[in-house]
């Protein structure tokens, strides 16, 4: 097997996603961070079951694998996180004691901007694959 080339992208991730946790503890925010992460782990959990299927050669399997891993993506990191981080990050107002905190909000808005971007290049790399896998047969490259 290959090593796995996208390293960059998934420590941007990963540094974005690290950043985040602070200014949601600390701006108060921590339910948007919870629900986020729980969206993380939803499709993370397809992806791993699809690169099981794919690394077992289990032709079949995979490709339902993979439409459900595509499906998970795309709902909750395409439509769902990214309505419910915004809708929290935009409508949440430090109250007038506390309004020396809302800077966190914007430093929070920058991080989310690249995770959504990074969820965006990830899920059209799904797609690319699963074009190739589709109507030229490889399978071989599907999340691997």
């Amino acid at each position: 097997m290959e090593p796995n080339n996208d390293w960059r992208t998934m420590l941007l991730h990963h540094i974005a996603a690290i950043a985040l946790y602070p200014g949601l503890i600390f701006g108060g925010l921590m339910g948007a961070g919870v629900v986020a992460a729980w969206l993380h782990d939803i499709a993370d959990i397809a992806v791993t079951i699809c690169r099981i299927f794919v690394t077992l050669e289990w032709k079949w399997t995979s490709t339902l694998a993979y439409f459900a891993m595509v499906t998970a993506w795309f709902y909750t990191r395409l439509m769902i996180l990214p309505y419910y981080i915004w809708m929290s990050i935009f409508e949440f107002k430090f109250p007038a004691v506390l309004a020396h905190y809302q800077p966190f909000i914007y430093i929070e808005i920058l991080f989310v901007s690249i995770m959504q971007v990074l969820h965006v290049f990830w899920f059209a790399m799904f797609i690319r694959m699963g074009y190739r896998m589709l109507m030229k047969g490889e399978r071989k490259d599907i999340i691997h």
